[in-house]
Formats: C-alpha cells, sequence, structure tokens
C-alpha cells in the first residue's frame, strides 16, 4: 500500500509541474512575434543563432524546468514554499520578457527583466538544491541559455 501512494505522489507531483510549466510555455509563446515586422528589422548580432535553434532549446529548457519542479514538489523535506515563490518568480519573469521584448519593443527593459531571472534563476537553484540535488543539477542548462539570451538582448540593444 505504501509502494502506491509513493508511486501515486510522483506521478502527481510530475503531472502538476507538467501541467504549470506547459502553461507558462503557452502565455510565453502567446507574445513571442520573431516574425513581426519590428523584430524583423532589428540589427541582429554576429552570434544569434537561427530561430529554429530557440524552439529546440526552449523546449528541451521547459522539459528540464518541469522535472526539476517536479522533483521539488515529490520531495519530502519541509519547508518548500520559497522554492516554489522563485519557481513561480522564473514563469513570471519569463513570460514578462517576452511581452515586454516582443510585444512592447522594449529591448532595455528586457535588459534588465532577463537580469533579474537570472538572478531568480540562481536563487531557485540554491533552493532546490537542499530538496533534491538534480532540481538544482537540471536548471544549470536553463541558466546557461539564459546568459546566453542576455548577451544577445544586450547586443540587440547596442546595435538598436
Amino acid at each position: 500500500m505504501q509502494k502506491m501512494k509513493l508511486n501515486k505522489k510522483l506521478i502527481e507531483s510530475f503531472l502538476l509541474s507538467f501541467l504549470i510549466t506547459a502553461l507558462v510555455a503557452s502565455v510565453s509563446r502567446l507574445f513571442t512575434r520573431p516574425d513581426s515586422a519590428w523584430y524583423l528589422a532589428l540589427n541582429k548580432p554576429a552570434i544569434q543563432p537561427p530561430a529554429i535553434v530557440f524552439s529546440i532549446a526552449w523546449s528541451i529548457i521547459y522539459l528540464l524546468i518541469a522535472v526539476a519542479l517536479g522533483l521539488t514538489i515529490y520531495s519530502s523535506q519541509p519547508n518548500k514554499k520559497k522554492t516554489y515563490i522563485f519557481f513561480a518568480l522564473q514563469g513570471v519573469l519569463n513570460i514578462l520578457w517576452s511581452l515586454v521584448f516582443f510585444v512592447c519593443q522594449l529591448p532595455i527593459l528586457s535588459f534588465v527583466l532577463i537580469i533579474a531571472y537570472l538572478v531568480i534563476i540562481y536563487l531557485t537553484m540554491r533552493e532546490a538544491y537542499r530538496l533534491n540535488k538534480w532540481a538544482a543539477y537540471l536548471q544549470i542548462p536553463y541558466l546557461l541559455w539564459l546568459l546566453y539570451a542576455a548577451a544577445l538582448n544586450y547586443l540587440i540593444v547596442l546595435l538598436n
């Protein structure tokens, strides 16, 4: 009976984490407009990858975030509230960045947001580490990708 209860908790933890992550990804995608006239007219840095790279990278990152969040939810460690708040802030900043950059067309403000976003990812990793080391490790590609995205964002500011 204990094993069945454990498996149910595991399944529920991951279903919830994948649902939350898919919701954030979907809302963010609503605001992401790489085919807009404004975006296409921007001077892009030489290190800008082809559009398909963004889709592939974000798909992998969202999967890793969902697993990290699932491990956090599943963890039997107490006091997870702070970690949940940081995961929620990541989602909010993810959506806000897309809105500010693509819809509001404010690359400078989006750069400020991405710096805050990087800090929140680091804090999430630090908090998640005490609950489950893998919940922290799985976010390393996310942190690295966002560092690269911050560089792209900064270069777009400079070039435009």
